[in-house]
Order: structure tokens, then sequence, then C-alpha cells
């Protein structure tokens, strides 16, 4: 399976998020960022999964979290190119339909991007945070989702709280 990478660029106030090999949590931290400082002024959200292999939880939590931010502001958000595969993992945890899915013969373009392989170094407390608040929103989003990341959550809430106590005492 290919390596992870995520690349955001911005061009005319349009970011365009390109997803290539199999997305995971690694390189959903800049999503996660992305989503967390979502602005207004943003004009859309372009979303490229022509190269996305595969994706998992965390991940699928993340664009999720990307979508119910932009949907608050009216901000338009497109997914281009989604494999039937990526589709079925979106509708396995009943968010499909939070997004808008159109197929192109061209991707967007973009500029001033910045790419995130997977193999970059995330710090372990924003990764922790980072699955907590994925499959938190995962399981507000469809109730379904409770019995499948209920115990995941637990884990890494455990993690999460481990980590931070650590941090305290240095």
């Amino acid at each position: 399976m290919a390596k992870a990478d995520l690349t955001i660029a911005d061009n005319n106030g349009v970011s365009t998020i390109r997803v290539f090999g199999r997305a995971n949590f690694e390189c959903g931290m800049p999503l996660r960022s992305f989503a967390k400082n979502l602005s207004p002024s943003c004009a859309g959200i372009v979303i490229d999964m022509a190269g996305c292999e595969s994706m998992d939880s965390t991940f699928m939590g993340l664009l999720t979290m990307l979508s119910m931010r932009a949907q608050k502001i009216n901000l338009p958000l497109e997914v281009v190119n989604a494999s039937d595969y990526c589709r079925a993992l979106l509708r396995g945890l009943g968010v499909e339909k939070r997004f808008k899915f159109v197929t192109s013969a061209t991707a967007a373009s973009g500029a001033d991007g910045v790419s995130v392989t997977g193999s970059a170094a995330a710090d372990k407390i924003g990764a922790a945070e980072a699955v907590v608040e994925a499959h938190q929103t995962l399981m507000d989003v469809s109730l379904d989702n409770i019995a499948k990341f209920e115990k995941v959550v637990e884990f890494a809430q455990s993690d999460l709280d481990r980590l931070k106590k650590e941090a305290e005492k240095n």
C-alpha cells in the first residue's frame, strides 16, 4: 500500500486537500488543524481523493469533523473522485450523506500547498486528542458507531490523560 500523503493548498480562496495512499491519523493531523481553524473567509473546500486507496476510522472522523464545521459556516465542500471503496467505507460509518461527491476528469489545481506525509512525527498528545475527537464525532453522527468506537474512545482518552500527566511532571 502506498505511503499516506496529504496536501493542503489554497487557490484563490478555495482550499484543495489531496489525499494519497492509505489515509490515516498521522496524515490526518494537518486535516484536524485545518478543520479547527476553518474560517468563513474560505470560499470553499475541495477534497481530491483520486489517489486515496483507503482510510482508517480516525481519518474518516476527521473528514466528518471538517464537513460538519464547513456546514456550520455555510461553506461548500466537495469530495472529488472518491473510489467506490472509499465511499463504501464512509457509508459503513453512516457519514457518506454528509459529503457531496463529484466525479471530475481533472481535479482542482492548487497553489501554495503544504504536503505532509504519513511518516511525519505528530506529537503524542495531539495524536491522542485527534483519535478521541475523530471517534467521538463518528459516534455523535451515527448511533451505530457507539458500539464500534466507545472502547477506542475510552482507551484513547485514558492514553491522553496519561500523556498529559506525564507532560505536567516535566
